[in-house]
């Protein structure tokens, strides 16, 4: 048996032992009993909206860090193959691509 499993299994009574023992307060929250219009609760429920719109904002973030990066690889590239002396490639010559289910 490896070092963790052998500490796990010599805490396990431990922690059982802990967890029985510990205030009915402690236990459960406010939601957990059914309370959800109580401060706690509404505490919860804007602290879960809070992290959402963290979650929005960098999805967004990188969404806008891509759309930057393609639109300066494209300037990029334009501005090499005036450089170059070459036209810059146009959507008109760009190969079209029939649409199977019109």
């Amino acid at each position: 048996m490896t070092r963790p499993a052998r500490m796990a299994t010599r805490m396990a009574p431990w922690m059982a032992a802990a967890l029985v023992n510990l205030p009915a307060g402690v236990q459960a929250c406010a939601v957990c009993f059914g309370k959800t219009d109580s401060p706690l609760g509404k505490g919860l429920h804007w602290g879960v909206f809070a992290l959402l719109m963290v979650i929005f904002a960098m999805l967004a973030a990188f969404g806008a860090f891509a759309v930057f990066l393609a639109r300066r690889s494209m300037a990029v590239e334009a501005e090499e193959a005036a450089e170059a002396g070459n036209p810059p490639p146009s959507s008109a010559s760009a190969p079209q691509i029939s649409n199977p289910l019109s």
